[in-house]
């Protein structure tokens, strides 16, 4: 119960979801027969979409980041591109946490180490001297 109400606050995380396209959900009021008054009412409702693995492409720049979720340890992976990139991570407060210039070959990939950081949604920011692209990561 929230404190000075009759509400009670629930959540429940949809695990087994992951991977469907079509989710439904079913809100049932059931009572025992002691219960005189009107069913409930839901204020809010949050649904929340994580991704696995993100092969990204904008403007020429390829990468995947992997696995995201993640404990704060990312794996950088380029595309068919070698170049020189700029990697920036951002917390949920704009802060940069991380940033780096990364010389990748074609197909490589690196570690991002962002184990000592916070759970919570970050953006990184890829970009080279001609393109950008930001994409949110979760540390869990």
């Amino acid at each position: 119960m929230l404190p000075g109400t009759n509400i009670l606050e629930t959540q429940h995380p949809l695990i087994g979801t992951a991977g469907n396209n079509n989710v439904k959900l079913r809100f049932v009021f059931s009572s025992d027969g002691s219960v005189q008054r009107e069913g409930f009412g839901v204020d809010s409702l949050a649904i929340d979409f994580i991704t696995g693995i993100e092969d990204q492409t904008a403007n020429n720049i390829q990468f995947s980041i992997y696995p995201n979720p993640s404990e704060g340890q990312f794996i950088l992976r380029n595309g068919e591109n070698a170049d020189s990139y700029s990697v920036m991570v951002f917390d949920p407060r704009g802060k940069v946490v991380y940033d780096q210039r990364i010389n990748f070959a074609a197909r490589d990939q690196r570690l991002i180490d962002l184990s000592a950081q916070a759970k919570g949604i970050y953006l990184m920011k890829i970009s080279n001297a001609e393109n950008s692209f930001t994409r949110k990561i979760v540390i869990q």
